[in-house]
């Protein structure tokens, strides 16, 4: 399978790393021939040049965030599969417009959400679905980094959608994924706009989530725990440990797998089969835009003491 690859930032690169693992993926960037002869400043060339090209099957899109769904509209109108870096769009409006668009298309449109393809958090939704513990009793997450220096339009809200939507959307997709839609929101920021720490009502299930770009230039960190009645699992510098009750903590062995792989693998699946990605369905992508634009403009309104 071809894949026409589209930005040569972090997120392009990891992408690329990605594909050379995979026999069966072929990534197309703007140094393949004949697209090397093509003005690198010219992005709108490169993607007209790569919707022209009946043999690339699918567009991968890494390019930043306010032109995710510009570029994917047009993708799946040339009748390209989709996959497109998180966040879907910046709006809730956008996100109907691309779900449209890909119900529209015969062609499968995936958001790379790459959380649901690291271990841990696989292996706590298996955990969680399956009811192995029973009903979970309260979750938390936290991912937190210093402010990033790497790209300048990450720093700006209209851009990117600030670190709430752009970093903590991660954690917002596992919300989703595990409990679904929260019925409550309280929110406020830790040290600016860009830090937030929040509770959502799942049903019966209170979910803590909080981090966010720090000035400390602290470095990236991201954790989990999920109480169960009687056990409870900790995910802590890339560490998974069972804790049950009267017992030393059992830590549960990792595969070690480039996430970005298999999330790639997993998409070409869905293209070769012409299945809709379950695992990672665009609704759910869509839901948590929401989610983290609700969780935004909750914050700012309401600046105060931390939630206990």
């Amino acid at each position: 399978m071809r894949i026409g690859l589209l930005g040569s930032g972090e997120m392009g690169k990891r992408h690329l790393a990605a594909a050379a693992d995979l026999s069966e993926v072929e990534m197309v960037t703007r140094t393949t021939p004949p697209y090397n002869a093509l003005d690198p400043a010219n992005r709108a060339g490169l993607l007209n040049a790569m919707l022209a090209d009946p043999t690339i099957d699918a567009i991968d899109i890494c390019l930043p965030t306010p032109l995710h769904v510009p570029t994917t509209l047009t993708a799946l109108a040339a009748r390209k599969h989709v996959l497109c870096e998180k966040p879907l769009a910046l709006t809730t409006a956008d996100c109907a417009r691309v779900l449209a668009a890909a119900q529209e298309s015969d062609r499968v449109f995936m958001v790379a959400h790459v959380l649901r393809f690291f271990p841990a958090y696989q292996h706590l939704l298996g955990v969680v679905r399956n009811g192995v513990f029973g009903p979970v009793q309260h979750a938390s997450f936290t991912r937190v980094s210093g402010i990033p220096r790497w790209a300048t339009w990450l720093t700006e809200t209209a851009s990117s959608g600030g670190a709430i939507l752009d970093l903590l959307v991660h954690d917002f997709d596992q919300v989703i994924a595990l409990f679904g839609p929260p019925s409550h929101i309280e929110a406020v920021p830790i040290e600016s706009t860009n830090t937030v720490l929040c509770l959502l009502n799942c049903g019966e299930i209170p979910v803590r989530v909080e981090g966010g770009w720090f000035a400390d230039n602290r470095p990236f960190a991201m954790s989990f725990e999920v109480e169960f009645k009687h056990e409870s699992l900790i995910y802590r510098n890339e560490h998974l440990v069972l804790h049950r009750a009267g017992t030393p903590g059992e830590e549960i062995l990792l595969a070690s797998v480039d996430p970005y792989r298999e999330q790639l693998r997993y998409f070409t699946q869905c293209c070769t089969s012409g299945s809709a990605p379950i695992e990672c369905p665009p609704e759910a992508s869509a839901a948590t835009v929401a989610l983290a634009l609700a969780v935004r403009e909750q914050a700012a309104r309401t600046p105060g003491p931390e939630i206990p």
